[in-house]
């Protein structure tokens, strides 16, 4: 059972969700806590609840039989949408799927709300502003991901790699004038779901022109190779 008056108050974002939460679903449900790392849902797993998100971050995965996975979503933070419920489930639960297709662990401390299925489907059959809401979040979600989808498939590795160094150089500033990518090759290669080999040779093609060095098998580079970067994405696709 969860205090509705205590979660506006903690959750002041999803207060008029919580106004709205029918008596049924706040009595069987609960307040779950997640530490960084933890697994909220597993692909394969039965969809029996959903999990509203209450606060942090995490990371959305889809593994393949062959080992690899592709990143959907990573350090998400789902508060995106004018405060709008975002409920980790639903879409396996309205499309009747027997298991989950993603993977979703915290990527820092979270709160979510676990609600059985049989009890969020009653309130969603119940209220229409909760299908209206549910509706906008999974149509936003299917959009960015069909775009980044895309957005892979019609870049090369190296414009993808590049990308990717550039976008990351802002958190990832070590000194005055130096950059470090903490990822790992195989953590490269499973962002853009390809193999090691083939992030090797475009981070060996990178290093011979100068655009980055090589540091105990870390990308870094400094301001002026930062400079070079930015110009020489402009000249690939």
């Amino acid at each position: 059972m969860i205090n509705l008056q205590n979660l506006s108050k903690n959750y002041p974002h999803l207060s008029y969700t919580f106004n709205r939460m029918p008596s049924y679903v706040s009595d069987n449900s609960f307040l779950k806590h997640y530490n960084i790392g933890d697994c909220i849902l597993n692909k394969g797993g039965k969809p029996d609840h959903v999990y509203l998100f209450c606060n942090g971050s995490i990371n959305v995965q889809n593994h393949f039989e062959n080992g690899k996975y592709y990143i959907l979503e990573e350090n998400a933070n789902l508060l995106l949408f004018n405060n709008m419920p975002d409920f980790i489930g639903s879409l396996a639960i309205l499309a009747e799927a027997a298991t989950f297709s993603i993977t979703v662990t915290a990527s820092s401390a979270c709160q979510m709300i676990k609600i059985p299925r049989k009890y969020f489907l009653k309130w969603y059959n119940d209220d229409i502003e909760l299908v209206k809401s549910v509706a906008l979040i999974l149509a936003k979600y299917l959009y960015k991901s069909t775009t980044n989808t895309g957005f892979l498939i019609s870049h090369s590795v190296l414009y993808l790699l590049t990308r990717y160094i550039i976008s990351t150089n802002s958190l990832k500033k070590e000194a005055k004038n130096l950059y470090v990518i903490p990822e790992t090759r195989q953590a490269l290669a499973d962002h853009f779901c390809v193999t090691v080999r083939t992030i090797n040779r475009n981070i060996k093609k990178l290093k011979e022109d100068n655009y980055i060095s090589v540091a105990n098998g870390k990308i870094t580079f400094n301001n002026q190779q930062l400079d070079r970067l930015k110009k020489f994405i402009e000249t690939i696709d």
